[in-house]
């Protein structure tokens, strides 16, 4: 190589590339998300190196930044130069002292998603934090893996119990919402999997895993899995109707009726299956009613209270409640003696002897 020509190289080195490795970027670390052909935008802070042309690149990764595809070099006087026709994607945006650089993804579809960095000099690390563009893609739907959408499942309450629900190629990758009417049990789940639907398409499916044990207030509700993927989107969900097998379960025992030292209680219970009997304990008072929830006993004491318990039993196991109940009370009513026409009358002349007393 001629002297001459090694001077000519280092003169373009220093005109255009050489310099930029003493440029300072920031670029952009923010996560955006828009409907397909909304325009987004990405900014890039630049101070620049005063030798040479320094220039700086914005670039695009589809691989969380391991590899990058270059859209434009922009120069120290605001001139972008544009790589492989990335301007009918793309336009970058500056004003004089061009130390500030927008980026504009102008009508994104699935194929401008993914992570944007601006740089001087070397590509970006792929561990360096970089700004993330999702183009939004909803799930095209959530299945629960063997079930149909509304099916029964029956179960035993206290049983370990495992489901698995995909959702598929949706953008950004769907997390996974687990619901049993209206508690959220997603805590008792987890992701299994995250993979892109096909090849290069920027849809993805996300697979994951419930195991969760029901329990009697979990019974004849709504199993759902729902995809989240933004705020913005709507959730997609898949369902199935829970038959919990649990045994009785007894909110309370209550009065019927209570006639002089006579008294009807009531077992409020419910059960799955609801083929459930009854037997009853009082002091020395037992009694059987076999199916009928209600019993009838008597005031031993005659103090208006009484102490019992109630067993209830199906074929899932026993339950027991011991509670006190006592004698409604009854608000005592005074009759008048006198009947209801002659009170009206009385009321009538005290109202006309007080008129006359004020005409005095």
């Amino acid at each position: 190589m001629s002297v001459l020509a090694a001077v000519s190289m280092i003169a373009l080195c220093v005109l255009q590339e050489c310099s930029s490795q003493n440029t300072v970027v920031a670029g952009p670390t923010d996560t955006v998300y828009v409907n397909p052909g909304v325009s987004a935008s990405f900014n890039c802070t630049v101070s620049w190196s005063t030798s040479g042309r320094p220039s700086i690149y914005w670039g695009r990764s589809r691989d969380d930044g391991a590899t990058w595809t270059n859209i434009a070099q922009c120069y120290d006087d605001g001139f972008c130069n544009y790589f492989d026709g990335a301007e009918n994607e793309y336009s970058v945006e500056t004003t004089n002292p061009y130390n500030f650089f927008k980026l504009m993804v102008t009508s994104p579809s699935l194929s401008e998603d993914g992570h944007y960095d601006c740089w001087s000099g070397e590509n970006p690390s792929p561990a360096a934090p970089h700004a993330r563009l999702y183009v939004f893609s909803l799930v095209t739907s959530v299945t629960i893996t063997g079930y149909s959408k509304g099916q029964t499942k029956t179960v035993t309450a206290g049983d370990p119990e495992t489901f698995d629900c995909t959702a598929t190629a949706g953008n950004p990758p769907a997390d996974l919402i687990w619901t049993i009417g209206n508690n959220d049990i997603t805590n008792s789940s987890e992701i299994r999997d995250i993979s892109e639907t096909g090849t290069d398409t920027r849809l993805y499916d996300t697979t994951g895993a419930l195991l969760y044990r029901f329990n009697a207030s979990d019974d004849k509700q709504y199993l759902k899995c729902q995809s989240f993927q933004h705020d913005s989107l709507t959730l997609v969900a898949w369902q199935i109707l829970m038959d919990v097998l649990h045994a009785p379960v007894i909110q309370a025992v209550v009065v019927d009726s209570w006639e002089g030292n006579t008294v009807v209680v009531e077992c409020l219970a419910t059960a799955n299956p609801d083929d459930v009997t009854y037997s009853w304990e009082s002091g020395d008072q037992t009694g059987n009613t076999d199916t009928s929830n209600k019993w009838e006993l008597v005031d031993e004491d005659g103090d208006d209270e009484v102490t019992m318990t109630c067993n209830a039993s199906n074929n899932e196991g026993v339950t027991s409640l011991t509670e006190m109940v006592k004698k409604p009370y009854i608000p005592s009513v005074a009759i008048p003696t006198e009947s209801l026409y002659t009170v009206l009358e009385n009321m009538k002349d005290a109202d006309a002897w007080k008129r006359k007393a004020l005409t005095y």
